[in-house]
């Protein structure tokens, strides 16, 4: 009997080891292939969509209508992509709902309810130029060039509302079906901008506020407190995780993504500073459901405005980058690094690891 017991286990048991093996073969070639499909669809936007040259070109007479439609279809899909990497909402999939909306910082949102348009402002990628543009679709000014520049934040606050201010279900109504828009930059351009024209310049009026503010911070984090603010200093400020960025003067270098939101916030139209001319003129002509006066409404270009900084040239980018030690700027590019995913910015040259011919 012991002996028939036995033989009937070792029968089982084998049965037992042949369906676990076909069941491992099985799943093994369900996962091998789901695997393969997998990373090629995970391969970024960029690499399936032909008119990705244009994305940051600023060769306006090659990219007609169609080619701008397409190269907003790519921006949205790196949005997109990027946003499910990060684990963040889908904003051109899943609609927002009014616990989502409560989490959102929208403080930098600007609306115009009698265009039905929503435009958010990111400090040193042309937020002044847009801000003029609405304070004159608004008729609080005559045409663009009709302001100072040092008043045209305290006007634009005075006469156009914030979408935070709004209560929260004309939130998600407009949310919903308001045309949005918004304007990005290089992230490294745009801090350097922000440093050369709030910090380095020592006639700014933002550099007296603010600079015995960041030196006490310094001294709190690092036990020193500088008698200059070199950009080696803004740069170990701005890797330091403990600085939040969220102090009001600090928009100039706080994140892009946390400024609009653009995981939650579904844009209809993303530019860029790097083709801000082709992109500001599609937006006036195609987004706004009015034909605009030319001669009133129109995007100043940087040289006529007041303390063009030049940031974006190579050349000054380089100076002052290259003067950082190589872990500040590992630190600081692994801050700003969503801002360069999800906007399509390419990883800086000198970021290399070699750079003048010898290792950081």
């Amino acid at each position: 009997m012991k002996r028939w017991f036995s033989k009937l286990a070792m029968l089982v048991s084998r049965k037992k080891i042949g369906i676990f093996l076909i069941l491992n073969i099985c799943c093994s070639v369900i996962v091998y292939y789901t695997a393969k499909d997998k990373s090629l669809k995970s391969r970024p936007p960029r690499f399936h969509n032909v008119y990705s040259a244009y994305d940051l070109s600023t060769k306006q007479e090659n990219c007609d209508y169609n080619c701008q439609l397409q190269v907003q279809q790519l921006r949205r899909d790196t949005v997109s992509y990027y946003c499910e990497e990060m684990g963040r909402h889908q904003p051109y999939k899943k609609p927002l709902n009014a616990y989502d909306v409560m989490r959102l910082h929208l403080s930098h949102i600007y609306v115009l309810d009698e265009l039905q348009i929503m435009y958010c402002s990111v400090p040193k990628a042309g937020s002044s130029n847009w801000k003029r543009i609405l304070l004159t679709l608004s008729g609080v000014i005559n045409n663009v060039d009709s302001i100072h520049q040092y008043k045209i934040h305290s006007k634009i606050n005075e006469n156009i509302k914030l979408l935070s201010n709004y209560p929260l279900r004309e939130i998600l109504h407009k949310l919903r079906h308001y045309k949005k828009f918004m304007f990005s930059r290089d992230p490294f351009s745009r801090l350097l901008s922000a440093y050369r024209n709030k910090i380095e310049r020592s006639s700014s009026p933002f550099r007296k506020t603010w600079a015995p503010i960041m030196k006490k911070q310094w001294f709190r984090v690092f036990r020193r407190r500088p008698s200059k603010i070199t950009f080696t200093d803004f740069a170990e400020y701005l890797k330091n995780s403990l600085n939040s960025l969220d102090r009001g003067p600090e928009e100039h270098w706080r994140e892009m993504y946390r400024l609009c939101e653009p995981c939650s916030i579904g844009y209809d139209f993303l530019g860029k500073m790097e083709s801000v001319e082709r992109d500001s003129q599609f937006v006036l002509d195609h987004l706004f459901n009015k034909t605009l006066p030319k001669k009133k409404v129109y995007f100043m270009k940087a040289s006529d405005t007041i303390h063009f900084t030049g940031s974006t040239d190579e050349e000054i980018m380089s100076k002052y980058y290259h003067s950082l030690p190589k872990k500040t700027l590992q630190g600081l590019y692994k801050r700003y690094e969503p801002d360069f995913q999800l906007f399509n910015y390419p990883k800086p040259l000198f970021m290399d690891p070699y750079r003048n011919g010898s290792r950081l």
